[in-house]
């Protein structure tokens, strides 16, 4: 615990060095390049010389490179999920290790491992908040939704979806059945569906295609941030161990 407080405070001290010196840097820079250009008799005004240059410094300030230490160690998975639909989110963040995904990567807030909580003491909502919403960090947090009867219920699910929405972050849904996924949620692409059941609670149970959806989906998980994944026939192995698959 003592370890994991420690990397997060030197996250923080990272982000707010790095936004003083940003903002040093675009300032001092915006400030001079204007005086040098009202020396050449631009004709402009100042205001208008220092907002142009300051809009070009920060739409190509990514390619300086400042974000990736931030970027690095920010937590890069999210499992979004209400706690009835705890053992499905288990299945999901066991699925995500066995593909190499650090636990110290994923946000899971019903998670048995302290790693992948909100940190003691901190707001659900202030936190998860620094995930969605853009610092200086191009590296927005990648959301994996566990949908079911069960989301209808609960501000936390609906927040979430909301959130992801407005920020446009990528996301996957795992759906358990009958619930349909629905706008703002991407409905319009295939969703993976697991069977229950009740709709809101009791054995969790997959036909082959969706354990094959599944392992597809934890897999382009991977591609996307940079994760060794498995093989998909060592990856629907293991999820056989987590869930029973059966025709019906």
């Amino acid at each position: 615990a003592k370890k994991k407080q420690q990397k997060q405070d030197e996250q923080k001290d990272n982000e707010q060095r790095l936004r003083r010196n940003v903002d040093a840097f675009r300032r001092k820079a915006s400030e001079e390049a204007a005086n040098n250009l009202l020396d050449l008799g631009s004709g402009l005004s100042r205001e208008a010389i220092e907002g142009a240059i300051t809009k070009s410094i920060n739409d190509n300030s990514p390619d300086l490179g400042l974000k990736s230490l931030i970027d690095s160690q920010k937590k890069k998975i999210l499992i979004s999920q209400t706690y009835p639909d705890k053992p499905f989110a288990d299945i999901i963040y066991q699925m995500l290790l066995h593909n190499n995904v650090p636990a110290e990567d994923i946000l899971y807030t019903n998670c048995d491992d302290e790693i992948c909580r909100v940190p003691e003491g901190r707001g659900v909502y202030d936190y998860l908040r620094e995930f969605f919403v853009e610092s200086y960090s191009t590296q927005k947090i990648f959301v994996l939704f566990v949908t079911s009867e069960n989301t209808k219920v609960s501000w936390g699910a609906i927040t979430e979806v909301g959130a992801s929405w407005i920020t446009q972050v990528d996301h996957k849904i795992f759906n358990v059945h009958p619930f349909r996924p629905e706008h703002p949620l991407n409905d319009e692409v295939q969703w993976q569906s697991t069977n229950r059941e009740e709709p809101t609670r009791g054995e969790l149970w997959m036909i082959p295609l969706n354990a094959d959806v599944f392992c597809q989906k934890i897999e382009a998980v991977c591609d996307a941030l940079g994760y060794e994944k498995k093989t998909r026939a060592d990856n629907k192995a293991y999820l056989g161990t987590l869930i029973p698959i059966r025709s019906a």
